[in-house]
């Protein structure tokens, strides 16, 4: 069975998949990621290097990744929107990763999202959402009315 996606694994927990392809970018980053073979106990999977060992520095290097990388593999990464990297919701933070980057990595990311309805007599009205054409990601497409996401504090 062949598979798409690598698993992204920090400390031995599983923090998000990286598609084969995105991957193949990330190589040439031999200072941040290493990519561990499949060795038959553990499939092949994407860690990062053991000179990173803080938060800290992680978040730095994966920011520069992700800078380095720019608009055309990853649009509205220079939004600074850091997110927390974690196992899952409320985990410690292994780092923080611009939130444009979290399809890329395959990580979680939280929020909260609010639609709306009014009733005109006996019917009831979906309020939509459009996103504005100027955004990087998804521009002109429907939306919900009011989104938050739950970004690294700052």
């Amino acid at each position: 069975m062949r598979f798409e996606f690598i698993p992204f694994v920090i400390e031995d927990q599983i923090v998000g998949f990286i598609h084969k392809g995105f991957a193949e970018h990330l190589r040439k980053f031999q200072y941040v990621f290493e990519f561990l073979p499949d060795n038959g106990s553990r499939g092949a999977r994407v860690t990062l290097n053991s000179s990173l060992k803080t938060p800290e520095d992680r978040t730095r290097a994966l920011g520069e990744v992700v800078k380095s990388l720019g608009e055309q593999l990853i649009p509205g990464c220079d939004v600074n929107q850091l997110y927390p990297v974690t196992s899952s919701f409320g985990a410690r933070t292994f780092f923080s990763l611009e939130r444009a980057a979290a399809p890329y990595f395959g990580y979680k990311v939280y929020g909260v999202q609010m639609n709306g309805y009014v009733e005109k007599g006996s019917r009831k009205f979906l309020w939509i959402g459009k996103r504005s054409r100027a955004k990087a990601t998804y521009p002109g497409m429907i939306d919900k009315l009011v989104t938050g996401g739950l970004d690294s504090m700052k």
